[in-house]
């Protein structure tokens, strides 16, 4: 018998899914998980100095860190459904695959906030990633979350905390607008080995 996917999915423009996962978390967990961030890298200044901003180092893959395990496998259930493609599910449930999150800090007076809102893509190298976004921590005072720019058209995600947020990784983006409130953004990239996916995807 098949087991029906878990979460609600609202699709948005330029196939952006949002999965509805929210209520896997509880407001403890999230703050236990802004207090490891604060602690490990941000007070103390482990960042990833070549990125703008303020941002966990890449090599520390911190979803597969303990305290992370929940959004990471919300992360990777969310990445079943994209998929949405047997032979790579089957490739994905082997762990054939590549991964690493990051988390991204950042508010108006920041003393990185400058040059900090570029467009970007994820993972150059390996454009077939699957990229997520979740909001850990929003300000109060919603918008100015993640803009999209695609064919000269621009989408805003939605101020939906605690929920994963997924498109293809060669998706121009940028940071939303800043405020005075910290907003804490957790982002992930999954990909598959190119040379394994020419019997699927030719």
């Amino acid at each position: 018998m098949s087991i029906s996917f878990p979460y609600k999915v609202y699709n948005h423009p330029f196939g952006v899914k949002e999965y509805v996962c929210d209520d896997e978390f509880t407001l403890e967990e999230i703050e236990s998980s802004i207090k490891y961030l604060d602690q490990k890298y941000f007070s103390v200044g482990n960042i990833q100095t070549t990125a703008p901003g303020l941002q966990t180092p890449y090599n520390d893959k911190l979803l597969d860190q303990k305290e992370f395990e929940k959004i990471r496998n919300t992360y990777l259930e969310c990445v079943r459904e994209y998929v949405n493609q047997k032979d790579l599910i089957d490739k994905f449930d082997l762990g054939d695959y590549n991964s690493y999150g990051w988390c991204y800090l950042n508010w108006k007076s920041s003393p990185r906030v400058i040059n900090s809102r570029q467009w970007h893509e994820h993972n150059p190298d390996n454009p077939n990633a699957i990229s997520g976004i979740f909001y850990l921590k929003i300000p109060e005072t919603l918008g100015g979350e993640t803009v999209f720019r695609i064919g000269g058209n621009e989408f805003e995600l939605p101020s939906n905390k605690w929920r994963w947020f997924l498109f293809p990784s060669c998706y121009k983006h940028a940071a939303g607008k800043y405020t005075n409130e910290k907003r804490y953004v957790i982002s992930a990239d999954l990909w598959y080995d190119w040379d394994d996916l020419h019997g699927f995807l030719d």
